[in-house]
């Protein structure tokens, strides 16, 4: 349950040294109600005007994206008075990179970092391995990998997605270029836990393939939950986008490979037997 994961929270910040520091999302109220139980040293970042770290504005490119952070940490008593931010650039794209972000510069700034040595490695750092990772582009469609398994990280990946290729045109108007999904879920008892919120997670996307349940370390003949019923259920859900479930990962190949066109981006999503399909789809594509 949701407490049980507070609670651990609670615990780890229960346990910080006297010379720790904690740092925390000021835009969760769970958080902030966690850390302001603690004497220890605090630094907050978000969007809310009670951040330390406070973001300012936000430039979404197709190469960078910039974020302006007023830093109300600092001493300087003239940048406060007259609002002076502090300028960072990403290459990961979408909110949840953004925020990943400020928690890096929120750390580093107030350990005593400058924000010129902040700035050249955040600029230079390109991600870790299936997240968000780009495997390619083949005859103008670009491909992207990732390990999102969970309906919070399937949303925050498309909509990273469409922030980074689609940023003035929304799946909801006419567009010759399409956000491709390809989701395979999780295990059973993981899917139909958290169904209710996956349903919302595709509302980004134009197109969108499920796969079969990929059952992990359980099994298949004490499935709990069908394909077909999630298919179902995200199709009530999303009046935006095109749903289909496809059996295999012969099936989605085939099906991309026929209806792709240079424009499009297909974000694949899968931990079991699709994890190779981006690569696939490259090798197959022209």
């Amino acid at each position: 349950s949701f407490a049980d994961y507070e609670n651990e929270f609670d615990e780890l910040v229960q346990a910080m040294p006297e010379d720790g520091l904690i740092v925390y999302n000021a835009d969760d109220p769970g958080l902030v109600k966690l850390a302001h139980k603690s004497n220890i040293s605090q630094a907050s970042f978000g969007f809310d005007d009670a951040a330390n770290f406070k973001i300012e504005n936000i430039q979404y490119g197709r190469e960078y994206t910039t974020i302006e952070v007023l830093n109300n940490f600092s001493k300087n008593v003239s940048a406060h008075l007259m609002g002076l931010t502090e300028d960072y650039k990403i290459q990961l794209p979408g909110k949840i990179n953004v925020y990943n972000a400020l928690a890096v510069i929120a750390t580093l700034r107030t350990l005593g970092f400058s924000q010129d040595q902040i700035a050249l490695e955040l600029l230079s750092y390109q991600g870790v391995k299936r997240r968000f990772e780009v495997v390619g582009e083949k005859n103008g469609v670009i491909i992207v990998d990732d390990y999102a398994h969970h309906p919070t990280a399937v949303r925050e990946t498309l909509e990273a997605a469409r922030l980074k290729y689609f940023p003035q045109i929304s799946n909801s108007q006419s567009s010759i270029s399409k956000l491709w999904a390809v989701f395979e879920p999780h295990t059973f008892s993981r899917t139909k836990a958290t169904l209710e919120y996956l349903v919302k997670a595709f509302d980004t996307a134009d197109e969108v393939l499920i796969s079969e349940i990929y059952p992990a370390r359980e099994k298949a003949s004490a499935a709990t939950i069908k394909s077909e019923e999630v298919v179902e259920r995200i199709k009530a859900e999303n009046k935006t986008s095109n749903i289909r479930l496809v059996h295999n990962k012969q099936a989605a190949l085939n099906i991309l490979k026929a209806e792709l066109k240079s424009g499009d981006v297909v974000v694949v999503m899968a931990v079991g037997d699709f994890n190779r399909l981006g690569y696939e789809l490259k090798k197959s594509l022209g």
